[in-house]
C-alpha cells in the first residue's frame, strides 16, 4: 500500500503494526507527519484530508499556545496547501519557504526579528500590524515579508482583474488617456490625467515619494 499525502499537507510516513480495538478487531495504524511538523500516530481509516495532530483544532501548539504569530503560520499553511480553503486558488502557486512548511519555530524566529514586529499590536485595525508580502506576486519567502499596517497593505495589492492599464493605480479612460489615483487613509486622490499609462504611473510614483507615504508601490 502506498503512503498517503493529504490535501492539507499532512503525510503518512510509516505503517505501524495493527492494533486491537475494544471490539476485538484489528485495525491498521500509521505514523504521520502533520502539516505543522509534529508527528502523530492514528488509525489509517480515521485520517482524512483535514486531519492534523490536534493543532488545527487548537488542542496542540507545541509550546506556542496563545501566540498570534503561530496562528499566522497555520493560516499561511492552509491558504497555500489546503484545497478546501476558499482562498486556496489565490495562494496555491505562491508557496512558502521549504524550511517553514513543517517548522513553525523556524518561521517564528524569522518573522519575529523583522522590523516593526510587536505581537501585542498584531490585529485587524487600520493601525494594527499584520504580516505582509512586499511583492504581492510572490509567496511567503525570506526577503519578501514585513510587518505593516492595513493602510500600507492596501497600497500593495495585486492588479485588479479589470485593470487594463497594466499598472497599479492607473486606469484607462474612455478618451484614450490614463488617470493616476491613490487611496490614502481610505480616501481616493486623483493625481492627474496623462497620455500614456507609463506617464501616469511615473506621476503616481513621484507623488508617493514627495508625500513621504509609507510604501512606494
Amino acid at each position: 500500500m502506498e503512503l498517503k499525502v493529504f490535501k492539507n499537507g499532512t503525510k503518512e510516513i510509516k505503517k505501524l503494526k495493527c492494533k486491537k480495538t475494544k471490539s476485538g478487531k484489528y485495525r491498521s495504524w500509521s505514523l504521520y507527519l502533520c502539516f505543522c511538523g509534529e508527528q502523530f500516530e492514528r488509525r489509517r481509516d480515521k485520517v482524512k484530508d483535514t486531519s492534523s495532530c490536534g493543532c488545527k483544532s487548537g488542542n496542540k501548539c507545541h509550546g506556542l499556545s496563545g501566540k498570534k504569530i503561530y496562528r499566522i503560520w497555520v493560516g499561511i499553511k492552509r491558504r497555500c496547501f489546503d484545497c478546501n480553503q476558499i482562498c486556496y486558488n489565490r495562494y496555491k502557486d505562491l508557496g512558502m519557504e521549504d524550511e517553514w512548511v513543517n517548522n513553525p519555530v523556524s518561521f517564528i524566529d524569522y518573522v519575529s526579528n523583522l522590523e516593526n514586529f510587536d505581537e501585542n499590536n498584531i490585529g485587524i485595525g487600520a493601525n494594527n500590524i499584520s504580516l505582509d508580502r512586499i511583492d504581492s506576486e510572490k509567496g511567503y519567502f525570506k526577503g519578501n515579508l514585513r510587518w505593516a499596517t492595513r493602510i500600507v497593505q492596501a497600497r500593495n495589492q495585486r492588479l485588479p482583474k479589470n485593470n487594463t492599464s497594466g499598472y497599479l493605480g492607473v486606469s484607462s479612460l474612455v478618451n484614450g488617456k490614463f488617470s493616476a489615483n491613490i487611496s490614502i487613509n481610505y480616501k481616493n486622490t486623483n493625481i492627474g490625467v496623462f497620455n500614456t499609462p507609463e506617464e501616469a504611473y511615473e506621476a503616481r510614483q513621484k507623488y508617493i515619494k514627495e508625500n513621504n507615504l509609507e510604501y512606494y508601490n
